[in-house]
């Protein structure tokens, strides 16, 4: 079927459900799906659009360059291909919303974009001639049509393009959501479901071009950008006679994916003599090696990539003969001749490898974090989160730990061209198929922009996937090194950046306003960048050059899920951050470590008996009796979890951007309010030779086990001593605590001795107290307060209206009620465990509770 007879039919099915009552109105009539022929729709398409009708919702951002209802070969300028892929068109034209069976299918918006370049009738030799000079080849993107303010250029809606895309993993089938133009990872009435997320991928002509920010990007340019090299779209492909003219396209979309995760951790410990319990030749097979029968699958035709929905996120590893186990490896150093140490500890119960290669940390060839609390003796299962000393049994090691192994991967999307293939060289893309994301509507890249100008200090900057100029895992696919070197190219670092169809610098801005839409980015800058060990992607470093790869992962990724929330969040993912939920007095505590995106008390199961979004309980604030009751870190499993499903997804996914940053406000304020109150009414009434004691007290309790060298705790009291003036907090401590501290004198080695000590919670930044302190002052700061409450309440709650005191209106107020205690002694709390008494929770006394209502912007005390 010729594409104008298609999309005749489009339009005759779409038309009459308000499609074309909207379009006709808001052209004035110019615009009138209503044709009785194919040939008159086309000619009516084609007509340029003089002027849309102002302020026509969803059409604001627009493209005002060539407007037609089909504009050739410029998706930007179709103003049907916009009303139906912009998720701001959601209204008919009477004002009533359209239901979900009157939008179009993907497989329809994708036949009208392949119109749109039909209509150029474009030939070979005219694509060459225009870009004459230029590397040409076919070349494999994911991409997505998106508001003004989320393209690259934000000039006006526009299609958005990557050679990586990122699908996520679920228990149930993929479902697409027509209102949001985007596949959805809820799974309505099944909160401890999540549903897979597909990628679609396509082929398009395109040309290397150095970065040029006015014409085609990247997005979020970086400094050397204008020196390397990024493919950019120009002529999409797609089968039939159409596509370019006098020849015919015959696409076929094939993929490979991997999960090594196991594999590695294995090699690794192998290649240093470390008995794993399997051999080099086990682990090309299951379960140490999954292929894509258990990641994900393609549909040749369409290039649609669809993630293996499982029963369950994580599964125990098996194969013909039962159970695969490994043998843990002691704690300790590992090495041999020729190939860098590797250090084996635990953080918490996790067991933690790491290689401390040339590149430091950077690098990651096995997983930092893997599973190990499931012993196997004489073939029978034996949970160690029910035993005493949980940690110390995973890092004494010499046991069989089962398995546990999760269908995560990353892979290559590459596509055959048939009889183009004798003409072009062909380029894949990268594709990743990541763990849920916990706040699917959420953007990574909007959070990482908007905290600039403001006073937040994350511990881990946001990071966004499309900032990364690193090549492909070439280690695991070598596709991509083959497509390089086929073609005498380097290896190229741009994979994940996001570009537009080239257009000219000079293109009039339609709409500068941000429209955020609750929706799944399938682009990499709805992902998290590489930190070690990431969320969505790790990095390591063959043969000299380092590269992406999802083998550095946690095993399985629930695993270091858990650690990445209860470090606050930003990890660098959007996390949920749990921080909060435990009493933060290991000896693994991070310098710093703050609740920055509180979870309510609900979210995070601390109220009554219910159980919170990860399966588990929060903290109980028991203010009758003075105590907060915490869940031990070390026995919270989310393999386990994950395994029976006890993850709540729909507990979070409501949440947008708005949202978010609302708590984020919502608790800076709160916190700046209570700091100020400290620091005005108690650490001020302190007297000298007191602030000298807590001083003292303070570094006793960063060396309780008498391991600070002597030299080095009289240097830091001189230091700090013998600053007898008053210095302003916020210039000191716009800087991490080690910087601080070698402004006060101490060397790099010394400081970072000192930081690395500290078992306690210590600000790595201070927010917004904008005062001068004495040194004392400052080192008193580290131990005084806890977050223990957080609630969203109506905006008429007495108890918050009283707070305010008469003030301003609370009618628009996003409002919040906040706990803070000043902690006391803690101690174990021993519960009953099959007969077993295991410290599974701490307690804290409370010596006061402060009660902060906050409307995001000002908060005000109880």
């Amino acid at each position: 079927m010729a594409l104008k007879d298609e999309v005749f039919g489009i339009c005759q099915q779409l038309g009459p459900k308000g499609w074309t009552d909207l379009l006709k109105k808001v052209t004035n009539d110019q615009l009138n799906l209503d044709q009785v022929t194919a040939d008159a729709l086309e000619q009516n398409l084609l007509q340029p659009i003089a002027q849309l009708l102002p302020n026509a919702t969803g059409f604001g951002d627009f493209s005002q360059t060539d407007p037609r209802g089909i504009s050739p070969g410029n998706p930007a300028g179709s103003l049907l291909y916009h009303a139906l892929c912009s998720p701001l068109v959601t209204a008919k034209a009477d004002g009533s919303s359209f239901a979900g069976d009157e939008f179009a299918s993907p497989e329809q918006l994708a036949a009208i974009e392949n119109y749109i370049f039909a209509l150029r009738n474009a030939t070979l030799s005219q694509l060459r001639a225009t870009w004459l000079g230029n590397r040409m080849a076919i070349v494999v993107f994911t991409s997505s049509y998106r508001p003004a303010g989320e393209t690259v250029h934000r000039k006006h809606a526009d299609l958005c393009f990557s050679r990586t895309g990122v699908g996520r993993v679920g228990t149930r089938a993929a479902k697409y959501d027509p209102v949001a133009r985007e596949y959805t990872m809820v799974a309505d009435g099944e909160p401890d479901a999540c549903r897979v997320v597909p990628v679609r991928f396509s082929a398009w002509i395109a040309v290397k071009l150095q970065g040029a920010q006015g014409e085609f990007g990247p997005m979020r340019p970086q400094q050397e950008d204008q020196n390397r090299e990024f493919w950019v779209p120009v002529h999409k492909l797609f089968d039939g006679d159409e596509c370019l003219q006098g020849r015919t396209v015959k696409l076929d979309f094939k993929e490979s994916h991997l999960n090594e995760k196991i594999r590695y951790l294995h090699e690794e410990l192998l290649a240093r003599s470390v008995t794993t319990g399997h051999s080099l030749g086990d682990l090309v097979n299951e379960p140490f090696t999954l292929q894509s029968d258990k990641i994900a699958s393609i549909e040749s035709a369409s290039g649609l990539l669809t993630p293996i929905h499982h029963a369950a996120l994580v599964d125990e590893a098996s194969d013909a003969g039962g159970k695969v186990t490994y043998r843990v490896p002691r704690a300790g150093s590992y090495s041999l001749p020729g190939v860098d140490p590797l250090e084996i500890g635990t953080f918490f119960s996790s067991l933690e490898a790491r290689v401390e290669g040339p590149g430091g940390l950077g690098s990651r060839p096995l997983p930092e974090y893997a599973h190990a609390r499931t012993r196997i003796v004489n073939g029978q299962e034996r949970d160690l989160n029910e035993t005493r000393n949980v940690s110390s049994t995973v890092g004494s090691g010499r046991y069989q730990a089962l398995h546990y192994l999760d269908f995560a991967g990353d892979g290559s999307v590459s596509v055959d061209p048939g009889s183009l293939a004798t003409e072009f060289s062909t380029y894949s893309a990268y594709s990743l198929v990541s763990a849920p994301d916990f706040f699917p509507f959420v953007s990574q890249r909007e959070l990482s922009d908007w905290p600039r100008g403001r006073d937040i200090k994350w511990n881990i900057t946001p990071d966004v996937l499309c900032d990364t100029r690193l090549p492909a895992n070439f280690r695991s696919h070598s596709k991509f090194e083959d497509e390089q070197t086929r073609d005498g190219q380097t290896l190229e670092d741009t994979i994940t950046s996001i570009v537009s169809i080239p257009q000219d610098p000079k293109t009039q801005v339609t709409q500068v306003e941000d429209h955020q839409v609750a929706r799944i980015s399938t682009l990499p800058d709805g992902a998290a960048g590489v930190f070690a060990p990431g969320w969505d992607v790790s990095r390591d470093t063959t043969n000299g050059i380092d590269h992406l790869s999802a083998y550095g992962l946690g095993t399985p990724f629930p695993e270091d899920a858990k650690l990445c929330a209860a470090l606050s969040s930003f990890w660098p993912a959007v996390a949920p951050d749990i921080t909060r939920v435990y009493w933060p007095n290991a000896q693994e505590s991070i310098a710093g470590q703050r609740t920055i995106v509180p979870l309510t008390d609900d979210e995070v199961g601390a109220i009554g008996g219910a159980q919170g979004w990860d399966g588990d309980q929060g903290p109980r604030l028991d203010p009758g009796n003075g105590t907060v009751t915490y869940k031990e870190i070390a026995y919270v499993d989310y393999v386990i979890s994950s395994v029976d499903n006890k993850f709540d997804y729909s507990r979070l996914a409501t949440l947008d951007s708005a949202q978010y940053k609302a708590r984020i406000t919502c608790l800076d304020a709160a916190r700046q309010t209570y700091l100020g109150d400290v620091l005005r009414t108690e650490m001020l009434a302190v007297s000298p030779a007191r602030r000298r004691a807590t001083l003292l007290a303070l570094i006793r309790t960063i060396d309780r086990r008498g391991r600070i060298d002597s030299a080095l705790h009289n240097l830091i009291v001189d230091l700090l001593d013998a600053q007898t003036g008053q210095f302003a907090l916020r210039p000191l401590f716009e800087v991490t605590f080690v910087q601080t501290l070698q402004r006060l004198g101490a060397s790099q080695v010394q400081a970072m001795e000192f930081v690395q000590r500290l078992p306690i919670p210590l600000f790595d930044r201070v927010v917004s107290v904008n005062r001068t302190v004495t040194r004392e002052e400052l080192a008193a700061m580290a131990l005084t307060y806890l977050f223990v409450s957080f609630r969203q309440i109506p905006e008429n709650d007495p108890d918050y209206v009283a707070a305010r005191n008469g003030d301003a209106p609370v009618a628009d107020a996003i409002s919040h009620r906040l706990v803070f205690v000043r902690p006391g002694r803690n101690q174990n709390v021993d519960v009953d465990v099959n007969g077993t008494m295991v410290p599974l929770h701490e307690r804290v006394d409370i010596a006061s509770a402060s009660i902060f209502f906050s409307d995001g912007v000002n908060a005000w005390q109880g």
